[in-house]
Parts: C-alpha cells; sequence; structure tokens
C-alpha cells in the first residue's frame, strides 16, 4: 500500500487482527500515534526475530510517518493445544522453602497445586513453527490489523480535515479583511505622516529623528504581497489536502509560510483594527499548525 489519493489520514490510530490455520493461531495489534518521522517499534518472541525485516517492510509500505507499535505473537490454536513444561528442580526448591517455612510457623506441607500455582513452576510449552509456515499467516494478520487501524486514522482524518477546511476558511476572510481596510488605513496614515512633517519642519531640532521614522513608515508599504502570499498558501494547503495521505509534512511546511507570511503582515501593521484582525490570523495559523501535525 502507497500513496492514497484523495484520503487524509490521522496519524492515531489501532487495529488488532489474528488469523489461525492448521493449529497455529497469529496475533498481530498495531497502535500509531504522532510523530513527525517514521519510527517502527516492534514487540517479538525470541523465536520470531527473523520476522522482524519482514514486518518493517511492511509497516513501512503502509505507514507514511508517526510512531507504530507492532506486537506480534504465535500459539497453539484450539485445535492443537499447547500443553505445559513443569519445571521439577524449581517446584522441589519451591517445596523445601515452604516446608520450611512451615514448619518454623507450625502449619501444613504446601499442597502440590499451591507448588503449581508459583509463576514458573509450570510454563507453556514452547511453539515455534518452521519461518515456511508461519509467512502467509504472518502477512493475513498483519493485513486484517492494518484494514482496522486504517480505518480509524482515516475517520479522525476526515474530521480533521474538515476542520481544517474550516480554518483555511476563516483564515482567508480575516486576510480578505486586511486588504479590504488597508487603502483607508494607508490613507489615515498618511494623514499623520504628513502632519507630523509639518511639526518636523516647525522643530527643525528634531528633523532627522522624524524624517527617519516617516521613511521608516513609508518603507512599510503596503501588504498586498504577503496576502497574495496567503491566499496562494491556502490554495495549496486545500490541494494538499484533496490530494490525500501523505500530506503532513506538506501541509505542516505550508503552515510555517502562513505563520510567516501573516507575522510580517502584522509587523507592517498601521491601523489598530488590521492589528486587531492580524492578531486573529495568528490564532487561526497557529491552530493549523497544531491540527497539521496531527495528519499522516
Amino acid at each position: 500500500m502507497t500513496d492514497r489519493p484523495g484520503v487524509a489520514y490521522s496519524m492515531s490510530g489501532f487495529g488488532r487482527g489474528a488469523v489461525e490455520a492448521d493449529g497455529i493461531r497469529v496475533s498481530c495489534e498495531m497502535r500509531t500515534v504522532n510523530q513527525r518521522g517514521l519510527d517502527i517499534s516492534l514487540s517479538l518472541p525470541a523465536t520470531l526475530l527473523w520476522a522482524d525485516p519482514l514486518l518493517r517492510k511492511m509497516v513501512s509500505g503502509a505507514v507514511h510517518r508517526g510512531r507504530v507499535d507492532l506486537n506480534l505473537s504465535v500459539s497453539a490454536g484450539e485445535s492443537r493445544g499447547g500443553g505445559a513444561l513443569l519445571d521439577a528442580v524449581l517446584a522441589a526448591r519451591w517445596a523445601a522453602e515452604l516446608g520450611r517455612l512451615a514448619k518454623r510457623l507450625h502449619l501444613d506441607r504446601p499442597r502440590v497445586d499451591a507448588l503449581l500455582a508459583i509463576p514458573g513452576v509450570v510454563r507453556p510449552k514452547a511453539f515455534a513453527p518452521a519461518p515456511a509456515r508461519l509467512n502467509p499467516l504472518i502477512r493475513r494478520a498483519f493485513d486484517s490489523a492494518l484494514k482496522r487501524l486504517l480505518v480509524m486514522r482515516r475517520r479522525e482524518g476526515q474530521a480533521l480535515a474538515a476542520d481544517l477546511g474550516r480554518r483555511f476558511d476563516r483564515l482567508e476572510r480575516l486576510a480578505a479583511g486586511v486588504r479590504a481596510d488597508w487603502p483607508a488605513a494607508a490613507a489615515r496614515q498618511q494623514d499623520r505622516l504628513t502632519a507630523r512633517l509639518k511639526e518636523a519642519l516647525e522643530r527643525m531640532g528634531e528633523e532627522r529623528r522624524s524624517a527617519r521614522d516617516i521613511v521608516t513608515a513609508l518603507e512599510r508599504g503596503d501588504v498586498s504581497e504577503e496576502l497574495t502570499r496567503i491566499a496562494s498558501h491556502l490554495d495549496q494547503c486545500r490541494g494538499a489536502l484533496r490530494a490525500g495521505s501523505p500530506a503532513g509534512r506538506q501541509l505542516e511546511f505550508l503552515a510555517a509560510e502562513l505563520q510567516r507570511e501573516t507575522n510580517t503582515t502584522g509587523a507592517k501593521s498601521i491601523d489598530a483594527g488590521i492589528t486587531r484582525t492580524v492578531v486573529a490570523m495568528k490564532e487561526e495559523v497557529e491552530r493549523i499548525r497544531e491540527q497539521v501535525a496531527n495528519l499522516e
């Protein structure tokens, strides 16, 4: 499994699968959580360490980023029955120790069933079928767990995509408000600068400092370039969501660009009303950054 066009996936999910054939039962459990890259952690019994490369390849082919915890186990199925082994040496040691304790406390000697309940005295028989027999079962159990995992990741991804879409729209409306308000604010700023220039000419001692302030204000210019880039980045964000997973890395980059352009717009602000709008834009961008961090 590779890219999934048109579907946005979250990085969080859980799936479990199990198959049984020829008296062998294979169980696979997968958990995924947020992480910038792909980090695969496998939990395998010693008899299955040979399957490590196979499982890593299957995981990396299905999941693009996030932390993946996979647990795989093999046991005897119901038709086979695993059986058990008695550790007679361990049982004898416990019997001796408990016998001495019972004598000192004037108690009855321990019963056999009490000895058998001690951890390690009775343990399951080692069960290690040949890799050739296990390989197809492992793949089937993995596919079953993966299917359930992706259902959960897709469901959450759809909710994230819907939320991001609403935030893109709100940020777009806020940016449009800045564009609409800027000409009037610029005119008011021009009037203020003209008044300051007149005052500076009247107070020749402060002419240099005031002139520098006026030049700095004029250099700030307008924010049409920043707003144009914000609009372009939002279009690219929507396109990345429509394209589907993996989109998280691209959206993280675009969110950082949105933040940069919004900060520049705020730095150029020449009006209290525009500043308030830019603050709302910054809040929206921050929420976008938080959400895209959850997408694959």
